[in-house]
């Protein structure tokens, strides 16, 4: 598999997953992350609701030549960027992948790290306090109006409630 930035060899390794499996990677300028694979990335991607709420994100506006090709459906479809919890990430809708690159991913796994996700499942993770580091000044944040946790106004939903978290919205939403 190439690289997505650079087109270059990627080398494949092996992530332990939070449930104690494990998983592979491919990496080089970033990291290729399969379905499968992203809960090594970050725990709150075990639960389904996270990982819907991923692949239904809003299409982010990037420059043309930064759209690249699927690495594991041999160039279709293009990858669609998509703006997630404030990070602009690379998906593939056909095989469910999703390209991290490396300034990327400490930004992503700031902003996934305010929702604390437990081992004990979708409750404690809405449960979850607020942490320092969303006290971003350049992005204006939001109190879900169902658990309470904080969350930028960008990935709220809108709801007849008000402003919820997108884990709670997209509950709302089947639910409703």
């Amino acid at each position: 598999m190439d690289c997505v930035r650079c087109g270059s060899p990627m080398s494949s390794s092996d992530l332990t997953l939070p449930d104690g499996g494990s998983a592979w990677v491919n990496r080089h300028c970033g990291v290729w992350y399969d379905e499968r694979s992203l809960p090594a990335l970050h725990p709150s991607f075990a639960m389904p609701a996270v990982c819907s709420a991923l692949f239904s994100a809003p299409r982010a506006t990037v420059d043309a030549t930064l759209i690249a090709a699927c690495p594991r459906c041999e160039g279709r479809p293009t990858l669609r960027a998509v703006r997630f919890v404030g990070v602009t990430l690379d998906v593939c809708e056909r095989c469910r992948g999703v390209w991290v690159d490396r300034e990327e991913s400490l930004t992503l796994l700031s902003s996934l790290h305010i929702y604390r996700p437990g081992t004990t499942g979708p409750a404690h993770y809405r449960s979850a306090a607020a942490t320092p580091t969303m006290e971003r000044k350049d992005e204006p944040y939001t109190r879900c109006v169902r658990c309470g946790v904080e969350a930028l106004v960008s990935d709220a939903i809108v709801t007849e409630h008000g402003l919820m978290c997108f884990v709670c919205g997209s509950e709302h939403a089947r639910d409703g």
